[in-house]
């Protein structure tokens, strides 16, 4: 199942920015197992969007709540699960066929 997950940060603290080594290690440990494709913060700067993929939203929730910022509070994420029905074919030969894109950026 494929997800939408939308971060918005809860504080803007110098705990966000002590934790974000952290965080930023948790994301790539997701992008190497694939459990998460695309990830990127908003535009303005106040939270993240991830394109995650897992067998369940039970699962994705799983490996979010060992997020450091999600356990310190810092961050709280909104999930909306989708099932794709049209993408471009380099989107699908890319990430859904051979995870190539994604492995290129953390490799």
């Amino acid at each position: 199942m494929l997800h939408i997950v939308i971060g918005s940060y809860l504080q803007n603290s110098s705990n966000l920015h002590e934790r974000l080594h952290e965080h930023r290690h948790f994301m790539e440990s997701n992008h190497r197992t694939g459990s998460f494709l695309l990830s990127g913060s908003i535009s303005t700067f106040n939270g993240s969007v991830i394109i995650a993929q897992t067998s369940t939203r039970e699962e994705l929730m799983q490996i979010i709540e060992q997020d450091p910022l999600q356990k310190d509070g810092l961050v709280g994420y909104e999930v909306i699960g989708f099932a794709l029905d049209t993408a471009a074919l380099a989107v699908t030969e890319e990430l859904f066929l051979g995870g190539k894109a994604v492995s290129r950026l953390f490799a």
